[in-house]
């Protein structure tokens, strides 16, 4: 359920307590005559208890919406002042004289990282921008094994690093889908992100892409941190963050699984996860559907 939604019954339900309590106290004296075994202080003792509770409701969600607010702006502040430093870092010593050719090369992947970084921060922040005013889509025939290879080829300077041990099972003819080629690759991007980000040094993942009846099916299984039960519900909503994804990543977003849901839904598709809970991995799965012909 959205978060706007969410808002509307909460003031509609408000709205109409209020509503009843103040008919209930201007028909006071009518109703008391009927049942007298209600006490003549009753009806305004309720709505004095239920007014202070609705202040209270009301200043509670003031708070967290400010909190909210709070903690979004720190991150966004550090996710564009990092990236920023580190240009302007390369670029002070790109300025030095005698600067070998070898070093120049580094420096230059080292901006290459940090404009990367930059671009990826603006597509959630544009993303979630018009997911409130509807995305658009542009289909077209479209390869999920060319996108998962490009995901891997993006993703290989990580794997590497964290010596992560990276299994790919694909079915030898994956047909081709009727899909926003960029939306859906953001998808697959996202869930390698999100698989590598939270798995430990020398952890493992496997990408399995099969054929299942009439739809495509990749799953990303990965030996990382876990779902609790509780949260394999939450995940998918717009800035929330779990525990444990907090402790690894305190600086992420909590926007690319929101933003992949909304893509895979308008696909007509389906993002789900599964896990055994916290501690023992999980598996994010992609579902579209293939094309009518292709059936």
């Amino acid at each position: 359920m959205s978060e706007k939604l969410n808002a509307l019954i909460f003031y509609v339900a408000i709205t109409l307590d209020l509503f009843i309590l103040f008919a209930l106290n201007f028909f006071h004296y009518q109703i008391q005559g009927r049942f007298t075994f209600i006490p003549f202080w009753l009806i305004p003792v309720v709505t004095v208890v239920f007014i202070i509770t609705v202040v209270l409701l009301f200043r509670k969600r003031e708070k967290s919406l400010e909190d909210l607010e709070y903690e979004f702006l720190t991150i966004m502040t550090h996710k564009f002042r990092t990236p920023l430093v580190s240009i302007k870092w390369v670029l002070d010593e790109l300025n030095k004289d005698n600067v070998p050719h070898a070093e120049k090369k580094e420096l230059i992947k080292d901006t290459q990282g940090a404009v990367f970084e930059l671009m990826e921060v603006v597509d959630n922040l544009a993303g979630i921008a018009r997911s409130d005013a509807r995305l658009k889509y542009s289909f077209e025939p479209s390869s999920i094994r060319q996108m998962v290879d490009s995901s891997l080829e993006k993703f290989s300077r990580l794997i590497r690093e964290k010596e992560i041990n990276f299994h790919i099972d694909s079915d030898r003819n994956i047909p081709i889908v009727m899909a926003d080629f960029q939306k859906i690759q953001f998808v697959i991007d996202a869930l390698f992100e999100n698989a590598i980000k939270y798995t430990p040094e020398k952890g493992t993942i496997y990408v399995t892409l099969a054929l299942q009846e009439d739809s495509i099916v990749l799953a990303v299984q990965d030996t990382g941190v876990g779902i609790k039960k509780e949260d394999e519900g939450k995940i998918f909503r717009k800035f929330y963050r779990s525990e444990g994804s907090r402790n690894i990543d305190p600086e992420g977003l909590g926007l690319a699984l929101y933003m992949a849901r909304i893509i895979m839904k308008d696909h007509g598709g389906k993002l789900w996860a599964e896990s055994e809970g916290e501690g023992k991995g999980s598996i994010f799965f992609m579902k579209i559907k293939l094309p009518k012909e292709v059936k």
